[in-house]
């Protein structure tokens, strides 16, 4: 068993038009993400928290983390990490994993984001691999986990 002083976590955040990729593969430039009412991509803003508790989250909306996140989220929040990843490109960021961490989030802030909130999404902590970084694709206006990452959105 790993100690939690011991795992740290890196997430891989990659801007693509199709989750083929994996974060040694080449990156499509051609990516359609964030996309204006001209369809031009557009930069995104992430954010990765670690909660004790998921509930003030999935209570949040999307304005709420985006202009006051800490505030809103600082009962149960562990740590936070933000990068802004562009059309086509690939973000990785890593911070130690808190102790009381119980939860992990991922917001992406798109320009327009979905009613069905796919735009964030949460994964529990005991389905994390002090092995492989946990990945998440940007595709278009949604945030997608890849393949094995049980990774839930909000119910509100």
């Amino acid at each position: 068993m790993i100690h939690p002083r011991e795992l740290s976590v890196a997430w891989w955040i990659l801007a693509v038009d199709r989750v083929l990729c994996s974060p040694a593969s080449p990156v499509s430039l051609g990516a359609a993400l964030n996309p204006d009412d001209a369809n031009r991509p557009y930069s995104v803003a992430v954010r990765v928290y670690q909660f004790k508790d998921r509930k003030r989250f999935d209570a949040a909306s999307y304005d709420d983390l985006l202009k006051d996140d800490q505030t809103v989220l600082a009962e149960d929040l562990q740590a936070s990490i933000a990068t802004v990843v562009n059309p086509g490109a690939a973000a990785c960021v890593s911070q130690p994993m808190r102790r009381d961490t119980q939860y992990v989030a991922v917001v992406a802030f798109y320009r327009e984001p979905d009613a069905n909130g796919t735009w964030r999404r949460v994964v529990q902590r005991k389905h994390l691999s002090a092995d492989a970084p946990l990945k998440f694709d940007l595709v278009e206006n949604e945030l997608l986990a890849s393949a094995g990452v049980p990774a839930e959105r909000p119910a509100r």
